[in-house]
């Protein structure tokens, strides 16, 4: 049952991020005086995706650029990359043995054309192709080399073409033919303290750390679906499409009003986040409010969800109003501009948070 208690519990997030933020911060400000960091004025680095999402193939196709800056003391000759969606390409990557560990033998079997993986990956800088290199035996985490040092203070660009094969869905990361979850969808580079990369496998159950940083994503579907995300919309377009479906919402009908065949971009943007999801169905309903904080700011509110749940979501926007208020009043201040709460996939247990949306178990 979608109960309070249950809904309060997933939206904790809140305590957990705030704490997690804080804890960085204080830590990021030790390393800095013992490692003589570059004072961070901007985040390391900033991404841009241009995505395009082919349901009917299960597949997503992008575009991704990279600037990085060299906010350590060393000259760096490479950048260690996370690919996490590939950590289901194999029974054999950390993520399986984890599962196997645990006594789920599901994962082991599958076929090939069952598992979510990179069917293609290419980085570049200008126009000379890098060298991608796997480190240890984690298909997840890469090496690339760079074209040249790259010293303290000094930024690099970098672009890649990647595919993603979605055929299912694992962990956090897919699709049940109704929902897609778009977490862990994107090549993130690790974090360089201490004179050292951090490059940590994906796992089911695990902790891992990342670097605050600037997004930007664009992402191409049939004009059917609604798109909720990390982040507040990056243009007008965004913003129209948003209010088109909260109307859908209120006039009782799932997904966008004008299903013609074409595709539409929804564009979102965030600064100072560790991480970006989203998730997106052509069955969604969309609600909103707007959610007064202690320092007299508004933060907006929203819950995705589909209109077979409506009954069990028809306080969730009360319950994100009240639970972002009070961690708000007696944690920290809520840093961000949106907070939304989506309903996971079929598949999905639990639940998980990133920065500025929740997925919330079905049910």
């Amino acid at each position: 049952m979608f109960s309070q208690y249950v809904f309060v519990v997933r939206m904790a997030m809140k305590v957990h991020v705030f704490l997690r933020f804080a804890t960085l911060i204080l830590y990021l400000a030790l390393v800095r005086i013992s490692s003589a960091q570059i004072p961070e004025t901007e985040p390391p680095y900033s991404i841009h995706i241009r995505a395009e999402l082919d349901p009917a193939a299960r597949e997503l196709a992008a575009e991704y650029d990279l600037r990085y800056t060299n906010q350590t003391p060393d000259t760096l000759h490479e950048l260690v990359i996370h690919l996490w969606a590939q950590a289901f390409s194999s029974p054999l990557t950390a993520y399986g043995r984890q599962k196997r560990l645990f006594g789920d033998t599901e994962f082991y079997f599958l076929k090939d054309d069952q598992r979510i993986r990179y069917s293609f990956l290419q980085f570049s800088s200008g126009k000379t192709f890098l060298d991608i290199e796997q480190v240890g035996d984690d298909p997840d985490i890469v090496r690339i080399r760079l074209g040249e040092p790259l010293p303290p203070g000094e930024q690099v660009d970098l672009h890649a073409d990647y595919h993603l094969a979605l055929p299912g869905f694992h962990s956090r990361l897919g699709t049940d033919g109704t929902i897609w979850q778009l977490a862990h969808w994107f090549p993130k580079p690790a974090r360089y303290v201490d004179h050292a990369w951090q490059a940590i496998p994906y796992l089911e159950l695990g902790e891992f750390t990342q670097d605050f940083a600037r997004y930007q994503v664009d992402l191409t579907l049939p004009d059917s679906f609604v798109v909720v995300a990390t982040g507040e919309p990056a243009d007008q377009a965004t913003y129209e499409l948003r209010e088109l479906a909260l109307e859908t919402t209120r006039n009782g009908s799932s997904g966008m009003p004008e299903r013609t065949g074409t595709r539409q971009t929804w564009s979102f943007k965030a600064d100072w986040v560790p991480d970006m999801a989203l998730a997106c169905s052509a069955a969604f309903f969309l609600q909103d409010g707007l959610i007064s904080l202690s320092d007299g700011r508004k933060a907006r509110g929203q819950v995705a969800y589909l209109a077979s749940e409506a009954k069990r979501w028809e306080s969730a926007m009360d319950d994100v109003d009240r639970s972002t208020r009070f961690y708000d009043q007696h944690v920290g201040p809520y840093p961000w501009p949106f907070v939304t709460a989506v309903q996971g996939v079929r598949e999905f247990s639990g639940g998980m948070e990133y920065p500025m949306l929740t997925y919330i178990q079905p049910g």
